[in-house]
């Protein structure tokens, strides 16, 4: 996440789009992160420090998730590892979050994945998560959903080197 993409960390590429939305800003990162947690911070975020992030991704989602304010009326998840995603799709992402949709989820090639948005309602749903899964498994519950479509060369995340040289190649066409 502090490889550098396109003239800035993946980190700092991904986190930007927290600029779209009007309320708080939750990061959460593994333990003993200092160099990750301070590129958030001057980004403008909280950061939350998830001890047990080795169990998988489930317990930062609740990590992030114990400290949404009691006002907050949706959620917009976001994965650190997905610096393409751009502002026309969180855009897409919000506008499709109407009264009574309970969630929205990203889509591509016919995949679900983050960015995603719940409704607070699901909260103690997402709570109950385990393990390696995410919020994919409660979207998949609920009856009033939307998606929002999301070009894969986009939606790819950065999880090696090799991910990392074809962002490289993606931005630089």
């Amino acid at each position: 996440l502090l490889a550098e993409l396109g003239g800035a960390p993946v980190l700092q590429r991904s986190s930007k789009l927290q600029s779209l939305t009007d309320g708080p800003n939750l990061a959460v990162i593994g333990p003993e992160q200092p160099a990750r947690a301070e590129l958030l911070r001057k980004g403008g975020w909280t950061v939350f420090e998830n001890p047990n992030a080795k169990t998988g991704q489930a317990s930062s989602l609740k990590t992030g998730l114990k400290h949404v304010p009691n006002d907050a009326d949706q959620i917009l998840i976001l994965l650190a590892d997905m610096p393409l995603v751009p502002d026309a799709h969180i855009n897409a992402l919000i506008a499709a979050m109407q009264p009574g949709i309970e969630a929205v989820m990203t889509e591509s090639d016919g995949t679900l994945m983050p960015p995603a948005i719940f409704s607070k309602a699901q909260i103690a749903d997402l709570m109950a998560v385990d393990g390696d899964m995410g919020a994919k498994g409660v979207f998949k519950t609920l009856r009033n959903t939307r998606t929002v479509q999301l070009d894969p060369t986009k939606a790819m995340d950065i999880d090696a080197v090799e991910d990392l040289e074809r962002a490289q190649e993606l931005i630089d066409g």
